[in-house]
């Protein structure tokens, strides 16, 4: 094995990539792993107004049919979204998604 740890390796695999489709210009070549962009804002999942209560999304048999099992956080109201999440959505989806991951799973909406 090389002296390149894992993150040198993702990071170049990155660059590569983003050579290949063009999506970096030569001056925006990502120089360490800070340097990749974060998603903002809100994901663009529709759930057609569909607020589900966080008491309901807890217990898998009790939500409804097409409930999307990886996002449930995002059929919570906004005061419940904040009161069990401990953030609002802009932040929350901020986070890494490892991080958001850790977060649903100590609100219990796994």
């Amino acid at each position: 094995m090389s002296g390149e740890d894992v993150y040198e390796r993702k990071l170049r695999k990155l660059n590569l990539e983003n050579s290949v489709v063009g999506g970096l210009k030569q001056s925006q070549k990502l120089e360490s792993v800070d340097d990749i962009p974060k998603p903002t804002g809100t994901p663009k999942v529709e759930t057609g107004g569909l607020i589900i209560p966080f008491e309901k999304l807890k217990i898998k048999n009790l939500r409804p049919e097409g409930v999307d099992q990886g996002s449930l956080e995002i059929y919570l109201s906004d005061q419940e979204f904040e009161g069990f999440l401990k953030m609002n959505r802009s932040t929350f989806y901020e986070q890494p998604k490892w991080k958001q991951l850790r977060i649903k799973k100590s609100a219990g909406l796994f």
